[in-house]
C-alpha cells in the first residue's frame, strides 16, 4: 500500500465523518469502495451443503452403523462357539474326539480354510458391490 491507500484506510476505519471536504473525487470514490469492501468482509458467508454431499454423509453413517452391528453379531457368535467348545472340552466325548483327530486333521484344516475363503469372498465381492450400488 502506498501513502494515499494508507490515508484512505484510516478514513474508512474512522468513518465518513473524517472525510475532508476538499478531498479529491478519486479519493472519495476509493473511500466508498473501501467502505463497501469492509462491509462485505464483515458478513459471514452462507454455508450451503449440496443434497449429494449430505446424502453421501448419511449413507456413510448408515454403512458404519451396519458394520458395527455386523461386528457385534460376529463377536456374539464367536463367544457362543468358544463357550460351546469349552463345554465340549469338559465332557467325556472330548477324549474320543481328540483320539480321532490325528487321522483326519488335514480334512478338518481344509474345511476350515474353505470356510474362511468363502466368507472372505462373500465380504469382498458380494457385499461391497451391493453397497456401491446403493450409493448410486
Amino acid at each position: 500500500m502506498n501513502e494515499s491507500d494508507d490515508e484512505i484506510q484510516k478514513m474508512a476505519t474512522n468513518g465518513p465523518n473524517e472525510l475532508p471536504g476538499g478531498a479529491p473525487i478519486g479519493e472519495q470514490e476509493d473511500l466508498i469502495s473501501y467502505s463497501r469492501l469492509f462491509d462485505e468482509l464483515k458478513k459471514e458467508p452462507e454455508v450451503k451443503l449440496t443434497y449429494g454431499f449430505s446424502a453421501n454423509v448419511i449413507r456413510k453413517i448408515k454403512y458404519q452403523k451396519q458394520r458395527q452391528s455386523e461386528m457385534k453379531l460376529a463377536l456374539l457368535v464367536a463367544g457362543l462357539i468358544s463357550m460351546g467348545f469349552w463345554g465340549f472340552a469338559n465332557s467325556i466325548y472330548f477324549e474320543k474326539t481328540i483320539t480321532a483327530l490325528p487321522g483326519n486333521k488335514w480334512i478338518i484344516f481344509a474345511g476350515l480354510l474353505l470356510l474362511v475363503i468363502i466368507e472372505f469372498l462373500d465380504q469382498k465381492l458380494v457385499k461391497e458391490r451391493r453397497l456401491r450400488k446403493q450409493e448410486r
